[in-house]
């Protein structure tokens, strides 16, 4: 992450950072803290293992080993707000790796990444009901089937 900048020229200057939270920029900081003589290695993709211990450092592994997916969002938005590649790429790996073959998973991240509450549970209730309506219509298609079957029984003459 070594940058050949002149990051002390606007050194007293504050940076507005709306779009990320405290907690999360602490957590970034911890992150260039690490890398800011080095560069981070790059994530081999596809991942090989859903366990990132054997896919990064261990360093990264423990760094974004956090069960709270919010938080990891937080830290994607984060990087991406900041334009910090390697961070950006580890924290998405670590969705790949919570996601890798789980497609239940992957429903139940797809309707977490909604920021606003209230479109998170309309996102959810919607797709509640899309199961019930795939249901109801699965039950109709049997009662169709059904019916035509006992119809053509009775219609069968003896």
């Amino acid at each position: 992450m070594k940058k050949s900048n002149n990051l002390d020229a606007g050194a007293d200057e504050e940076i507005p950072l709306p779009n990320v939270k405290i907690n999360v920029l602490r957590k970034v900081l911890e992150y260039c803290e690490k890398y800011k003589n080095e560069n981070p290695p790059e994530i081999e993709k596809p991942l090989k293992s859903t366990n990132l211990a054997e896919v990064v450092p261990e360093f990264d592994a423990k760094y974004i080993d956090i069960e709270n997916l919010e938080e990891i969002f937080d830290i994607i938005l984060a990087a991406n707000y900041l334009d910090i590649k390697p961070l950006l790429d580890l924290s998405c790996a670590k969705i790949a790796s919570l996601i890798k073959g789980e497609k239940k998973k992957i429903i139940f991240i797809l309707n977490f990444v909604q920021v606003n509450p209230q479109k998170r549970l309309e996102r959810h209730l919607t797709f509640k009901m899309t199961l019930l309506q795939k249901k109801k219509l699965k039950s109709e298609k049997r009662i169709n089937g059904l019916s035509k079957l006992i119809n053509f029984y009775f219609s069968l003459k003896y």
